[in-house]
């Protein structure tokens, strides 16, 4: 079978390269923010985006909030207007990571890890 795949959302949370968490998500009606791609194939613009995938871990609360601030020593956790109830925590985004810690007992097969697996 040959063809072109048809992509609906072409945006990427998750992947080897990406090592650190992301803040994502709005309220409903808000603003995208989150970087897409660019526009038109350029550089000149960009086209936003606004998370709305079940992963991740609610920032939701105040406590919520403060304990994420602390753990990451991210201040921005509490100031920026940007983290809202609606915002949620992606981490261990390397597809492998999540892998090993969701069930360790699995062979993570190859992949380019320097001779691992």
């Amino acid at each position: 079978m040959q063809g072109d795949i048809e992509v609906e959302q072409s945006r990427i949370y998750y992947g080897e390269l990406i090592h650190d968490y992301s803040v994502v998500g709005a309220p409903e009606g808000a603003t995208p923010r989150e970087f897409d791609r660019p526009e038109g194939g350029s550089d000149d613009g960009q086209i936003n985006n606004t998370y709305d995938g079940e992963g991740g871990v609610s920032v939701g609360s105040f406590f919520r909030q403060l304990t994420f601030a602390i753990y990451y020593l991210e201040r921005n956790f509490l100031l920026s207007n940007a983290v809202n109830e609606e915002s949620k925590v992606l981490y261990e985004r390397d597809p492998r990571e999540r892998i090993e810690k969701a069930a360790p007992f699995l062979d993570v097969d190859g992949g380019g890890r320097g001779g691992q697996g």
